[in-house]
């Protein structure tokens, strides 16, 4: 026994010795409402607004104004975040010029941030919900209430799952829904509510990468079984022995080896990193959410406050995306993703941004979305980012980005999708 035990020491000890090294635990506490948009410096304190639903689940609204001096444009920009995310992907003061929010505000726009009920930010976001319930109810009521509060019509700039639950919204109907009739009266007006759309990584058809659509067909084999419910990236206030073996398994996982040294650094000795462990768990639900080199510490630092609870019932949607590659409801229906039926985005400027390295969604989800659009008659700029999937809007570099986003939402309308020189954040991939 003792010449098996030495013998495992000499093979793994050289090749392991760091693979499951405990991460270091998440600093406590947690600011009050970590997850939920606040005050952005330079900028007048936003406004909270509680939209109630149908059901008592609320949609919270936080709007921020341009700051004195700036003159404000007509139309709203409304922000929809992703799934296990909230409004602190476009509100936060760690991020480049305070988020997406704080760029835009500072060139005149007001805006908008919804967290909809399945927001980390909300205790609501530990329940099973329909991506479809969202889409046809917490966002026309909030594309509602944006437009009634402006003379123009609302930009939508909606990011991952968001753009699906949009596009459910949107697109889906169903004669006696159960999630389209609540809100039904608001569903329908949606669409000539909005103005110019951004689908950031997702739109109405989708291509999941090749490990996502492995992680689908295992979701639906692990659906059928007890304790598939609420799940937190964050460890444990105090975590068992189990939770430690899980966070040292995830550290074997293969990264890049500029990843391990940003994890594991040797100077300063005594640096802690406490997002490592948040970011494995991640990364094992849903692939590779960000790329950590193109992250500042300060974000990661904090990245309790960008991602947080959500439910695995919801997650197993995602199977029916990865099979039909279109975005459908809970049952797998998806045949209202057609050309015919997106007649709402006819001649309607549409911008798709999507990450070259995005470890979620496969970079052909841009080529197959752009397709549909046109063939619905949308007038579709498509524009490829370096990066991936996340750290393109919470990133170093997301001010480009931002950049990219205020372009588009400023060109003139008799123009709505003009090409212009690709950018070092970019590359035109397509014009009209």
């Amino acid at each position: 026994m003792a010449s098996l035990l030495a013998y495992f020491g000499r093979t793994i000890v050289p090749l392991h010795a760091w693979s499951f090294r405990l991460p270091d635990r998440p600093r406590l506490p947690l600011p009050k409402d970590p997850r939920l948009p606040r005050r952005l410096p330079g900028l007048p304190p936003p406004r909270i607004v509680w939209l109630p639903m149908s059901d008592g689940r609320p949609v919270r609204l936080t709007h921020y104004a341009p700051p004195a001096g700036v003159m404000a444009r007509p139309d709203p920009v409304l922000a929809l975040h992703g799934y296990s995310a909230s409004g602190t992907t476009f509100a936060h003061e760690a991020l480049p010029e305070g988020g997406l929010a704080g760029a835009l505000c500072r060139r005149g726009h007001h805006v908008w941030v919804a967290d909809l009920r399945s927001s980390a930010g909300l205790e609501s976001s530990r329940e099973p919900w329909t991506f479809e319930m969202i889409g046809c109810q917490d966002i026309p009521m909030a594309v509602a209430y944006v437009h009634g509060q402006h003379s123009g019509q609302v930009h939508v700039v909606a990011h991952c799952m968001g753009a699906a639950m949009l596009s459910l919204g949107l697109f889906r109907r169903w004669p006696g829904d159960p999630a389209f009739t609540p809100h039904a009266a608001a569903c329908r007006a949606m669409p000539e509510r909005m103005g110019r759309l951004v689908l950031y990584q997702v739109g109405p058809a989708v291509t999941m990468s090749p490990a996502n659509l492995a992680r689908a067909y295992v979701f639906q084999w692990l659906k059928n079984y007890p304790g598939f419910g609420a799940i937190s990236f964050r460890p444990s206030a105090v975590p068992g022995t189990a939770e430690d073996m899980l966070d040292r398994l995830l550290c074997a996982v293969p990264y890049p080896r500029s990843d391990f040294f940003r994890e594991n650094p040797l100077w300063p000795p005594w640096k802690r990193t406490p997002w490592v462990a948040q970011r494995h768990r991640m990364d094992a639900l849903y692939g590779i959410t960000f790329e950590v080199q193109g992250m500042s510490d300060q974000v990661l630092e904090r990245i309790d406050e960008f991602f947080g609870p959500s439910h695995m019932a919801t997650t197993a949607q995602v199977i029916w995306f990865a099979r039909s590659r279109l975005i459908t409801d809970m049952q797998g229906r998806g045949a209202f993703m057609t050309p015919d039926r997106m007649s709402a985005l006819r001649h309607r400027p549409v911008l798709s941004l999507h990450a070259e390295r995005n470890g979620l969604v496969d970079p052909d989800t841009q080529r197959t979305l752009t397709e549909l659009l046109r063939q619905a008659g949308a007038a579709v700029r498509a524009v490829s980012l370096p990066g991936g999937h996340q750290d393109s809007l919470i990133g170093r570099d997301a001010a480009r980005v931002f950049a990219e986003i205020a372009e588009f939402l400023e060109t003139p309308a008799d123009n709505p999708a003009a090409p212009h020189p690709p950018t070092e954040s970019s590359h035109e991939h397509a014009g009209v």
